[in-house]
């Protein structure tokens, strides 16, 4: 669907353009974003987007960066549950990695909820002034995720990676709420 979006719209701005008289660079940018509006989404989330979309009336925010550039291994997402008022998805080293420690990157999640009071941990600045709260993850003989959490609404949205720095799950939700899906 989003090829076919970004053909229309592509279409639509060649005509549009002629008639405008918009030509060279300008024109070009033009067709490119058109083209790239519906790329917004990193490559991990492309096969289980639809579902999602179809299944959860939770608005779908996904991070486009993962945090994982210095990770040479591929990440792959799978869904762990899904309703009308919930998503939870889980990342990790293997496509069927079901979370458990040794194959799990990281989760992230959205949530109908409408106690935004509930939320603890450490209070960080999001982009577009969004409050989130950081968690960090212990670790001992495993790591559990450091997670972010912040509210949009009535929705909770949250994002774990195993044993993150707040810097690092900063950037990661920052990805999702400047680039939702």
């Amino acid at each position: 669907m989003a090829l076919l979006l970004s053909y229309d719209l592509s279409i639509w701005l060649t005509h549009h353009c002629k008639a405008e008289a918009i030509h060279g660079e300008e024109r070009g940018n033009l067709i490119k974003q058109a083209q790239n509006k519906g790329d917004n989404v990193n490559p991990i989330f492309k096969e289980i987007l639809a579902e999602l979309k179809k299944k959860s009336h939770v608005p779908i925010i996904l991070p486009r960066d993962l945090g994982n550039k210095d990770e040479p291994a591929p990440l792959y997402a799978r869904l762990e549950s899904i309703s009308p008022n919930e998503y939870r998805i889980i990342i990790g080293f293997s496509p069927d990695c079901e979370g458990g420690n040794a194959c799990r990157w990281g989760t992230v999640s959205g949530e109908k909820n409408s106690n935004a009071s509930g939320a603890s941990g450490v209070k960080v600045l999001l982009s577009k002034g969004i409050t989130g709260y950081f968690i960090l993850g212990k670790c001992g003989a495993v790591c559990s995720d450091s997670r972010i959490i912040w509210f949009n609404g009535q929705y909770k949205y949250t994002i774990g990676i195993k044993a993150a720095k707040k810097s690092v799950l900063v950037a990661v939700a920052n990805s999702a709420i400047n680039d939702p899906n």
